[in-house]
């Protein structure tokens, strides 16, 4: 539990102190943030293994929705091997900051997967950290938690 807290947070203080010398960045600077963010939740539906490699950093901490911990091995070993089947996905009410080479997007995911047969459906509220390498941007914390009410 304590290592589930501390790595979202350790990786918040770490970048914290260098996104607060940026200024903000330009609606364009968001706008293609959330892009991405669909594009990569997009190969995740597909099961675009590669694709997802080059969206992920590879110091990635990936929570899931059922509060399984992965770093980026055994997150695409998990999506590879667990017959991940994704009936239907969104992303909704989108918040997103980009300071530098640092990007932050919160906002509601709602989902209808299969994992191993079992059907799993529901929402969850979640804060994405993203690092640009490179000039291309790259998944590095996925923390969702639980949405108490169904949306």
């Amino acid at each position: 539990m304590t290592r589930f807290l501390l790595g979202p947070l350790a990786c918040l203080l770490a970048i914290g102190p260098v996104a607060a010398l940026a200024a903000p960045v330009s609606n364009a600077a968001t706008d293609a943030l959330i892009a991405f963010e669909h594009a990569r939740r997009d190969a995740v539906a597909h099961v675009d293994l590669a694709a997802i490699d080059a969206m992920t950093g590879a110091d990635l901490i990936y929570v899931d929705a059922s509060g399984f911990e992965r770093d980026k091995k055994a997150y695409l070993d998990h999506l590879a091997t667990e017959g991940v089947v994704y009936k239907s996905y969104s992303l909704d009410d989108l918040h997103a900051s980009v300071r530098g080479d640092v990007g932050v997007l919160t906002g509601l995911f709602r989902f209808d997967v299969t994992v191993n047969g079992r059907g799993n459906a529901g929402a969850q509220y979640f804060t994405a950290v993203y690092r640009r390498e490179e000039g291309r941007w790259k998944l590095i914390v996925w923390h969702p938690t639980r949405s108490a009410t169904q949306p």
